[in-house]
């Protein structure tokens, strides 16, 4: 009879010490008011100035929360929550910005009294005294473990996504008179840039690049659209202007239902390489100039066409032609496309940046498509607005 009322009066004592606590805590921050009234939202506040910053006062969501009753939680480092899952580094990210009183927010791996893990968004922040000095440190918890778990399945329908975006992308292209190779280099998991090229017949060739505006999900989802039209457009119709005119048609058709919404647009550069002709036919929708390379190095700059497909129902378009005929047979020549994610730079204008790349080219002629496109990547990818997608193709045509 005796142990349990001294057990009693232990616990009434400890009552009257935290309520007391309490009421110093939220007399020097009227903000924590509003936060221990959400009951929703876990809800704790330690004392650093005790041996190894314990809990003095936890509320009923923190209890619901972690399954562990108040007694069990009261005078505790709340490290108990950590378990074998936990990230180590974050852990000590918590530590250090305890050591140092500063607030500090961080989503980690926690374990209830059961066992079972939840993902927990922790908030700490610091209350300090008139003089500067720490009294209090307030914890918020809030279980985000649904979210994590969608983000985690969108993070894997995502990676799915992207093997099947790669797995179309047309395999290089390796022949004693033409050799065309790419380098695709997605800002995010998903990429709005997309390249195809097929043989036409043993003459001709047709290699088309686009870039739809912006990037991730709904680039991605219009980019494979067009790229599974690619190989019927090209070997049917053929000509670069009536290549261009289906795309657009195509694009405007996607919205064609949905009046209200602003029809989404890409860039493209079309061409057709004609080895028995010696020339380059191509239409350039709104896209960066592509790169002719000739001998000795002059540079020719693929302009002409359009504006980008999909503003307009109707557009004019005009075909550029470049011929090669009778230059000199010793020395290939290169055609280089590119999106604009390899020349935007910050500070810079793309027009400077597209005349460091012919340089650069000029320079690196003589490598062969794959040492030329690393060389191209690295160079310039350092370089660039790193938040846009970049695709590169070289392709090397012998007279």
């Amino acid at each position: 009879m005796a142990e349990k009322n001294e057990k009693i009066q232990n616990s009434a004592l400890q009552a009257a010490y935290i309520h007391e606590e309490l009421i110093k805590a939220l007399e020097k921050n009227s903000e924590l008011v509003a936060a221990i009234s959400d009951t929703a939202t876990g809800v704790t506040i330690s004392n650093p100035r005790l041996p190894d910053n314990p809990v003095i006062y936890a509320n009923q969501g923190f209890v619901t929360l972690t399954g562990y009753s108040l007694d069990e939680v009261l005078h505790r480092n709340c490290r108990f929550l950590q378990g074998e899952g936990t990230d180590k580094q974050t852990i000590k990210e918590i530590e250090a910005a305890i050591q140092s009183h500063k607030p500090i927010s961080v989503e980690l791996l926690n374990y209830r009294k059961d066992g079972t893990p939840f993902w927990n968004e922790l908030s700490i922040t610091p209350v300090f005294d008139e003089a500067g000095e720490i009294l209090y440190f307030v914890g918020l918890q809030q279980d985000v473990t649904r979210r994590k778990r969608a983000e985690q399945q969108l993070q894997n329908e995502i990676t799915f996504a992207k093997r099947i975006q790669q797995s179309v992308l047309t395999p290089p292209i390796h022949r004693e008179r033409i050799m065309i190779d790419a380098a695709y280099i997605p800002s995010e998991q998903l990429a709005g840039d997309m390249y195809g090229w097929y043989e036409i017949d043993e003459n001709r060739y047709g290699i088309l690049l686009l870039d739809v505006v912006g990037h991730g999900i709904g680039a991605s989802l219009i980019s494979m659209s067009i790229c599974s039209l690619l190989h019927g457009l090209i070997t049917r119709l053929i000509d670069p202007i009536k290549v261009a005119r289906e795309l657009n048609r195509h694009m405007r058709n996607l919205y064609r239902e949905e009046a209200q919404i602003i029809p989404n647009y890409f860039t493209a550069l079309y061409a057709v390489i004609d080895l028995k002709k010696k020339e380059i036919e191509y239409v350039n929708a709104g896209h960066p100039p592509g790169i002719i390379l000739t001998a000795g190095g002059r540079a020719e700059k693929l302009v002409e066409g359009t504006i980008p497909l999909g503003l307009l129902s109707s557009i004019n378009i005009k075909k550029g032609r470049f011929t090669y005929r009778g230059m000199d047979a010793v020395e290939p020549l290169r055609l280089i496309l590119y999106t604009d994610g390899l020349v935007e730079k910050e500070g810079k204008s793309t027009d400077e940046t597209i005349a460091k790349l012919i340089a650069f080219l000029r320079d690196h002629r003589h490598a062969d498509n794959g040492a030329l496109i690393e060389r191209v990547v690295a160079e310039f990818n350092q370089q660039s607005d790193t938040s846009d997608d970049i695709c590169l193709i070289s392709a090397t045509i012998y007279p």
